[in-house]
């Protein structure tokens, strides 16, 4: 999305999942728990399981090979993650946007956030909004026969 604003001439088109244009609102404690992880192996298991559970509609080989990957990588590159998110904020620019978009939502996510894609598809004009059931936070891994499609539509 920062891309697309800051390039817009080198983007054609763009399809978005699982993001928002301003900082998202976390569960309390979530930013503590990557830094618990890190340092307590009983926290490290409850930020593991919380991450397979957040994989739960991806396929179990698949889900096995990104928790490998989460484990590589480790919490604090997940806390590291989460509070560059939750900086990011292009509300102001948001309506600069004139590639086409398609936005996708996951409406089972684990993490119940709020529909913030639903605020970029009413900010910008002529774009998209794709509403998956039996997805979460990962419609890329989980219903990639439909976001296979949603690409192809978009490049049409």
């Amino acid at each position: 999305l920062q891309y697309a604003l800051d390039y817009p001439e080198e983007v054609k088109a763009i399809i978005l999942m699982t993001v928002a244009m301003r900082p998202k609102e976390r569960a309390p404690g979530t930013l503590d728990m990557c830094l618990r992880a890190a340092e307590d192996p009983d926290a490290y298991h409850e930020w593991l399981e919380f991450q397979r559970h957040a994989m739960k509609f991806v396929n179990p080989e698949l889900r096995g090979r990104l928790l490998a990957c989460h484990t590589k990588v480790g919490p604090i590159s997940k806390y590291n993650d989460l509070v560059t998110i939750d900086q990011f904020d292009v509300r102001n620019r948001i309506g600069e946007l004139k590639v086409p978009l398609t936005l996708v939502r996951g409406l089972d996510d684990p993490g119940k956030p709020l529909e913030y894609e639903l605020e970029i598809h009413q900010a910008v004009a002529g774009s998209k909004y794709i509403k998956l059931e039996q997805a979460g936070h990962f419609p890329m891994a989980e219903r990639p026969d439909d976001i296979n499609r949603a690409i192809e539509e978009l490049i049409a």
